[in-house]
């Protein structure tokens, strides 16, 4: 299965400009510490374990872009990440409307 960070790493291997594979490796990071602290809290104060999983729809995006090189790669991994970021700030502006959410 391809994951996500998988994708950014090819990208980091693939980078033509390196300004792109600084931002690749800190896209790796950033998000690996924010899930093991939101993966603590969940196990810490509800008693629940996750461990995400992509779906087939996710994976089909990423998989596209293991076919492609140099510029075009760079493009098209810049154009899904915006996309993908995008979509996360509308969700995290929903989780803001939601009743009970404030205290966040």
């Amino acid at each position: 299965m391809v994951s996500r960070f998988d994708v950014v790493g090819l990208q980091v291997e693939k980078a033509v400009h390196e300004g792109l594979r600084a931002l690749c490796e800190s896209i790796i990071q950033a998000p690996s510490a924010e899930i093991e602290q939101m993966q603590t809290w969940l196990r810490d104060w509800y008693g629940i374990s996750y461990e995400p999983q992509l779906s087939t729809g996710q994976m089909q995006p990423m998989q596209r872009l293991e076919k492609f090189t140099g510029a075009k790669f760079e493009i098209e991994f810049m154009r899904s990440m915006i996309h993908h970021h995008w979509k996360a700030l509308r969700e995290a502006e929903t989780a803001w409307t939601v009743p009970n959410t404030t205290n966040f």
